[in-house]
């Protein structure tokens, strides 16, 4: 009998706060102006692709800004919406508190794979999604470049891309990919003045295990710069031209 009494009176509480909420609180918000914006950037403590101040002036640039409106006027979804428009957000989430705050949860586009090609520029991320890039922001992937579309780029490149970026290695000693006039993938290499001639994508990775092994075995004997091609595009060979 003692347990039913605590339940319902817990139950009447909740519901006399419910209705305190309703009554009291929320009336008195709707009538409050907005004070301030706080901006939370998920993954912020890895990389940051977008700042603050970006959303800020993003938000400001669409006639957003929050700050000193009426906080009945202001439309949360609007802003989600216009936000997730930004390049490189991937998703926003904004809600209102009772202290008359508006806040921004930002989720990031990761870009993977920077392309200029037919006088396009634009990043592929890790969705696999076109960004395009604002005026004077880079980031620092591997550059793809040549006469391709965006397709090849998605389907053939953004692989080969994903794979560099994860190998210690080759993510220190590959500066730019590039693709010739009859699609082959050809790289250009941070160190020593010659190209790496991969080919078409299929078994890639079994092609730089060989250079791995070609690097150590000759050119750490030979020297850097004997060769200017090397080219693996041939099934378990390793064809070299000399400069």
């Amino acid at each position: 009998m003692l347990k039913k009494i605590i339940h319902i009176g817990i139950v009447f509480l909740l519901i006399v706060y419910f209705i305190f909420i309703v009554i009291f609180i929320n009336p008195n918000l709707n009538r409050e102006k907005c004070t301030k914006v706080v901006v939370d950037i998920a993954g912020n403590d890895t990389v940051s692709y977008v700042s603050t101040m970006q959303v800020y002036s993003f938000l400001k640039e669409k006639k957003l800004d929050p700050i000193k409106k009426n906080m009945l006027e202001i439309n949360t979804k609007t802003i989600e919406k216009t936000l997730e428009k930004h390049g490189f957000i991937k998703k926003a989430e904004v809600y209102k508190t009772i202290s008359s705050a508006i806040r921004i949860k930002i989720y990031q586009r990761i870009p993977i794979l920077r392309i200029i090609s037919n006088n396009i520029d634009y990043y592929i991320d890790s969705d696999r999604k076109i960004i395009s890039i604002p005026v004077g922001f880079a980031v620092c992937v591997p550059l793809a470049s040549g006469i391709f579309d965006e397709k090849f780029a998605i389907e053939k490149l953004y692989p080969l891309a994903v794979f560099l970026q994860k190998n210690e290695f080759w993510n220190a000693q590959i500066e730019q990919i590039y693709v010739n006039n009859d699609l082959e993938i050809e790289l250009i290499p941070r160190l020593g003045n010659y190209r790496i001639v991969l080919g078409e994508m299929k078994n890639f990775e079994n092609k730089l295990d060989n250079l791995i092994f070609f690097y150590k075995k000759v050119l750490n004997v030979l020297g850097w710069n004997r060769y200017s091609i090397i080219n693996l595009k041939y099934r378990n060979q390793i064809v070299c031209t000399k400069n």
